[in-house]
């Protein structure tokens, strides 16, 4: 993945009733669509961004144009161990994985 493209960064926003939400953003500061490839970046160049501050993390935009699939598994953390039946979904695919901000 890294050595592809399609990176952003993002940044916790209050939106709406006050629910934070990730918005994304590219390496230049301006706010980033991540449907439209000229917004993305290579990794290199947002974990730089992400490295001198303001944002609070780095994201992977998914295209139909790559062999990339994402899966989120939600709720599947219990006293900070990864439920059972979320670790046989996941022993299923030759996989990254990672715990989202919300640490669920």
């Amino acid at each position: 993945m890294r050595t592809v493209t399609q990176w952003v960064l993002w940044k916790f926003e209050k939106r709406g009733k006050g629910k934070p939400t990730k918005v994304p953003y590219q390496a230049n500061g301006q706010k980033a669509s991540t449907v439209d490839p000229s917004h993305w970046t290579t990794f290199e160049t947002a974990l730089s961004a992400f490295h001198r501050g303001g944002y609070s993390g780095i994201g992977f935009c998914f295209s139909s144009s790559d062999y990339f699939v994402g899966i989120y598994i939600d709720d599947c953390i219990v006293d900070g161990q990864v439920c059972d039946w979320a670790l046989d979904i996941l022993s299923e695919f030759d996989t990254y994985a990672e715990f989202s901000p919300s640490g669920n």
